[in-house]
């Protein structure tokens, strides 16, 4: 049997349960042991369904923002959100858009879907006339920055995310060239 092609597509509104049911497995694999436990603990797939429908309905303006999904066998394993960018220091070094998320589940991962994904937003972003975008990810995800890198991503800033659990210390990966990004 062969592998099924991966098909890489625009999300609807009717796809936020779907996306949010990987988001929420994504980050149980992704950050059991990166945060602490009550961060875990308290996601809600319910909870994201309902933020993914209003950011989808959105996104659905171009100059909002993009999501795509990837799916095998019909299956969404990974997704991709970008929106406007959020960070001011950032804007102001010509990141105008924001990876605000990229997940991939870890039984699809090593196959390019992410790859596949970036490359879609960064296409999309670029012929929205944008020309840089960045992400934050956490300084100890150590897989995803080397991901990051593989993709052409650089340092461009750091913060701290101070929470009652713990302080999350992030990195952010910055692409000046959205079309170097896409191809």
């Amino acid at each position: 049997m062969t592998a099924a092609q991966p098909t890489i597509r625009p999300a609807g509104i009717a796809d936020a349960e779907s996306i949010a049911v990987v988001h929420v497995d994504s980050w149980v694999e992704t950050y059991t042991g990166l945060l602490p436990e009550t961060i875990i603990s308290r996601l809600n797939v319910a909870e994201r369904a309902r933020n993914w429908a209003t950011l989808l309905s959105d996104v659905s303006r171009p100059d909002k923002g993009c999501v795509y999904l990837a799916e095998v066998h019909d299956q969404i394993c990974g997704f991709v959100c970008a929106v406007p960018q959020r960070d001011e220091a950032l804007q102001a070094q010509g990141f105008n858009t924001e990876i605000a998320a990229i997940y991939v589940l870890q039984s699809t991962q090593r196959k390019g879907l992410g790859r596949a994904l970036m490359r879609k937003a960064a296409g999309h972003l670029a012929s929205q006339g944008h020309k840089g975008a960045s992400l934050w990810v956490l300084d100890t995800n150590a897989p995803a920055r080397r991901f990051y890198e593989a993709l052409g991503g650089i340092p461009v800033g750091t913060r701290e995310d101070v929470r009652p659990e713990a302080t999350l210390r992030e990195v952010a990966y910055g692409w000046a060239d959205l079309h170097r990004l896409a191809q």
